[in-house]
């Protein structure tokens, strides 16, 4: 008789909410290359001039960023200004990756020291897909 196969792996356990499980495949390329993308200041600008937009709370016309607003727009911008500075927000360039690895070290890793509630963390995740869909350009 033909020898038995190995047994299967077990299956990998579902990803914890605060991880990448909130994956966006819009937001990804095939093969290798990995989207860059940079903020598209105009979509910003109107934002934050819609008062309705409550995206943005902290941020002001002069695209100043006041950190301490629990808002998960100007936490993300933030963070991207965070990652270039300090360059101007426009001519910064970043992947999902690194904006996500920046929202692990700082958000995740620091999450028993901030304001930020439970889930406003979870919730982070998505909230970077959509920042990306609405208010960046790929490079």
């Amino acid at each position: 008789p033909p020898p038995t196969p190995p047994p299967m792996p077990p299956p990998m356990p579902p990803a914890r909410k605060n991880e990448l499980a909130s994956d966006d495949s819009s937001l990804h390329t095939a093969g290798p290359a990995i989207q860059a993308y940079s903020i598209h200041v105009g979509n910003i600008s109107e934002a934050i001039r819609d008062v309705s937009d409550e995206n943005f709370a902290g941020v002001d016309k002069s695209l100043n960023i006041d950190e301490s607003i629990c808002e998960h727009y100007t936490q993300i911008l933030f963070l991207i200004a965070e990652m270039g500075y300090p360059v101007d927000l426009e001519s910064i360039l970043f992947t999902r990756d690194e904006l996500m690895g920046y929202y692990k070290k700082d958000i995740l890793a620091n999450k028993d020291e901030l304001i930020f509630d439970e889930d406003f963390i979870d919730d982070f995740p998505d909230k970077i897909n959509s920042f990306i869909r609405n208010y960046c350009s790929p490079k």
